[in-house]
């Protein structure tokens, strides 16, 4: 799993790829109950936030548990992206699959050694 942080005039980083994780688990949450059960104390987001999700059955909370890989050395920005195609437009606002093509191309743009 590939991060990419979004603007933020308080950071050198922003608009660009940063970080890499490797999934261990991705599940949906169903209930609040349920979402912050399976959260614990791993999350971004505040206990507020993750009750005003409202998970529902019918409308799940998709939960994904990583481990930290690293972080990319060099970064890449956002232009690089747009121009071998991760994004298309502009930056996505969730979980985006990017495809093996363009992956290779990106690997060439940084230190990432997954296959």
């Amino acid at each position: 799993m590939l991060f990419y942080l979004s603007k933020s005039d308080e950071l050198l980083r922003s608009q660009s790829l940063t970080t890499v994780g490797v999934v261990e688990r991705a599940e949906l949450a169903i209930s609040t109950s349920d979402l912050l059960r399976k959260v614990g104390r791993r999350s971004v987001y505040s206990q507020d936030t993750l009750e005003a999700m409202r998970a529902t059955a019918e409308s799940p909370v998709l939960v994904v548990d990583f481990l930290l890989s690293g972080h990319l050395s060099p970064h890449v920005s956002l232009g690089s992206l747009l121009r071998i195609g991760v994004f298309v437009g502009s930056s996505p606002q969730s979980i985006k699959q990017v495809k093996h093509d363009v992956y290779e191309e990106l690997k060439t743009c940084t230190q990432i050694a997954f296959d």
